[in-house]
């Protein structure tokens, strides 16, 4: 089985409102044999990890939108075990901050790791975290990154891209104030990102700030609007 392109055409059905139940179905027989023999490094689990987040993010607020309008619902939508892969349960946050985040408590702002993981979190989760995959994951919300097909093979590339594009379209600099206004993804992930100062080098890897600049840092107020359909 071939499960990144599972992952993949499970994603594009979500996005374009076909027909997935099969693919679904596909999902939940995923077995740990092919987990273990498919994700054999970081490149290609963060691409599988990040199509199957978007792919049942998209799928859980199409059944009900609403689960964005409170903290309340929204807590239900990223912590319920309704994903099944490898014969293991899994929550959206599961995937996010387990897999992804290599195993961080997801109030701690990046800088708190979790005390009791499964050996299947262990076995099949990012080993080097990466902070791009803050600009891929979508969450259904109006500020939320776009969501895009990620491959193994150029899971590289198609991070800086995206990296990029989300900067262009959501970092502001005012040079005269010596301000630089950015997302508030930033501030709930700080630790992921280094602290300020990793987030003001990522500012400058990027071209959104002056080299010898060093700007205090505002954080957008973040909208939790539904705005599902937001593709690349």
């Amino acid at each position: 089985m071939q499960i990144e392109e599972l992952s993949k055409e499970l994603l594009s059905n979500m996005v374009s409102g076909r027909e997935n139940d099969n693919l679904e179905a596909k999902v939940k027989k995923i077995e740990l044999i092919d987990l273990i023999s498919e994700l054999s490094n970081d490149d290609k689990r963060k691409a599988f990890w990040i199509n199957i987040y978007n792919a049942y993010n998209i799928l859980f607020l199409k059944m009900k939108p609403k689960l964005l309008e409170s903290q309340k619902s929204r807590h239900q939508l990223y912590s319920k075990r309704n994903i099944i892969i490898g014969g293991h349960e899994l929550s959206l946050n599961d995937i996010k901050h387990g897999m992804l985040r290599h195993s961080k408590i997801w109030w701690a702002k990046g800088y708190l790791s979790k005390l009791f993981i499964s050996k299947f979190e262990k076995k099949f989760r990012v080993n080097i975290p990466d902070c791009r995959i803050h600009f891929v994951l979508n969450c259904g919300g109006l500020f939320c990154p776009p969501v895009g097909l990620y491959e193994g093979d150029k899971i590289n590339q198609q991070l800086e891209l995206a990296t990029k594009a989300y900067l262009d379209s959501e970092v502001t600099y005012y040079a005269e104030e010596n301000l630089v206004s950015i997302s508030q993804i930033f501030n709930w992930y700080t630790g992921d990102f280094g602290g300020s100062a990793g987030i003001l080098k990522l500012l400058k890897k990027y071209k959104k700030i002056p080299q010898d600049s060093t700007p205090v840092i505002i954080y957008k107020p973040y909208k939790w609007m539904p705005n599902i359909e937001n593709y690349s």
